[in-house]
């Protein structure tokens, strides 16, 4: 559909001015950038971030994977998702998220307790990589857990890829609440 917007995440700095560069160049109207690294309520304001020399969409941050980059290290600022959900009401209107962010998915997710508890995204495309997130403290299945009491169908996800695509699973009822503007339902 024509119209819509596009909240882009991108926690690395160096990465987000890249993509800064990009939207403005572009003259993407509808985009809006927010540079943050997403955790759930933590004390701190930023993060380590370690860029991936090879694969910067690898980047994560420090020490939460295994492989070991070089030294480059630049510091993230911090929010939540329900921080973000606050101050920009566009949140309320998602169709589809994608969170890849390293291994840091749950504590992401932590973070967005009132987003999926009242206007999760219709559809999820989420990176689940076990050695990713056990080096942040969570599992697959503490994040499908969350996941599935956000209204997910998660009945695939311990089917040992990396990469799922979710949706809601009563996903007329997103689909009616975005279309009513991004209002939660009101259950009787």
């Amino acid at each position: 559909k024509r119209g819509g917007r596009v909240f882009a995440v991108e926690a690395m700095p160096s990465i987000a001015e890249h993509l800064k560069a990009g939207i403005v160049e572009n003259g993407l109207r509808n985009v809006d950038l927010y540079p943050y690294a997403v955790a759930g309520p933590v004390a701190g304001n930023a993060v380590p971030m370690a860029l991936d020399p090879d694969n910067k969409g690898g980047s994560a941050v420090h020490g939460n994977k295994p492989e070991t980059y070089s030294e480059v290290t630049e510091s993230a600022p911090l929010t939540t998702l329900d921080a973000m959900l606050r101050v920009e009401p566009g949140l309320r209107r998602l169709l589809v998220a994608k969170i890849d962010i390293e291994g840091n998915e749950g504590r992401a997710l932590q973070g967005a307790v009132r987003l999926l508890r009242e206007v999760p995204p219709c559809y999820l495309l989420i990176e689940l990589k076990a050695r990713f997130l056990a080096k942040a403290g969570s599992s697959v299945k503490e994040v499908a857990d969350v996941l599935a009491s956000a209204g997910y169908d998660t009945a695939k996800v311990h089917a040992g890829q990396d990469t799922y695509w979710l949706e809601q699973r009563d996903l007329q009822r997103c689909l009616a609440r975005l279309a009513a503007g991004g209002k939660p339902a009101t259950t009787a």
